[in-house]
């Protein structure tokens, strides 16, 4: 079994900064693998907000990379690994809840966070941030959009409902499953997913073959969309099983 995985951003045609983070790392090991990924979305409306999602970031990233270099991936499961993670979680939430308590930020973010050990999945969610499996030709999305309907000045819009930073506590959504081969992740921000067709993701599933041309795949793809007028930053990443 080979992996396909790597990710794209782009700031975009209008926004002045990347407040997106996306995270793509994988751990080979004999004949086991560790993968990690994250897409995490910085709220516009809060000005720190790429502060935040930087700092989610790197600390997932710190993590993956102290975690894989002193496990043996045969000697553990799922759950041990995702218990391993998820204290990473708990910290993170409560440190960016901290510094907006004592003024040191501003700031919160989505957080998609994809852990792939031997093809089983685990996924922590927390905002609107998308999640979707495309499998035997069709395309699902795995993930809620955790947001609600309200209005501000006579404008009735769809609101955040929950975000790293939110609460001291951190409130995710878990789903869990098995990958095939053949199977294949997407993940990425409103700017991917708000103009890109759902057939569109079964087209770029097919295009991606092999490593060495995914970045032209999601680099083309990102373009397409600059010409159709997002304007919000462009972020995605990719997990495909292949034979």
């Amino acid at each position: 079994m080979n992996i396909i995985n790597g990710c794209n951003t782009d700031v975009g045609i209008k926004k002045p900064v990347n407040q997106d983070r996306i995270l793509s790392s994988l751990f080979v090991q004999d004949s086991h693998y560790l993968f990690l990924g994250g897409i995490f979305d910085g709220i516009s409306s809060l000005k720190d907000s790429e502060q935040v999602a930087d700092l989610i970031k790197s600390r997932f990233q710190n993590w993956f990379e102290d975690y894989t270099s002193r496990i043996d991936l045969s000697q553990v499961d799922m759950e041990i690994v995702g218990c391993h993670l998820l204290d990473t979680l708990d910290e993170v939430e409560e440190d960016i809840y901290n510094m907006r308590q004592n003024g040191e930020c501003n700031g919160g973010s989505t957080a998609t966070i994809i852990l792939i050990l031997d093809s089983i999945y685990n996924v922590f969610h927390l905002g609107d941030s998308k999640l979707v499996l495309v499998k035997n030709g069709s395309a699902t999305q795995l993930t809620e959009d955790q947001t609600v309907l309200g209005s501000v000045n006579g404008i009735t819009k769809y609101f955040l409902d929950n975000y790293m930073g939110k609460d001291v506590e951190c409130d995710y959504l878990k789903y869990s499953g098995q990958l095939e081969i053949g199977d294949c992740l997407f993940y990425g921000s409103d700017g991917f997913f708000g103009k890109t067709l759902p057939e569109e993701l079964l087209q770029l599933e097919q295009q991606i073959t092999e490593q060495s041309s995914l970045d032209t795949v999601l680099s083309n793809h990102t373009e397409i969309l600059k010409l159709r007028g997002e304007t919000d930053n462009i972020s995605v990443g990719v997990f495909k099983v292949v034979i």
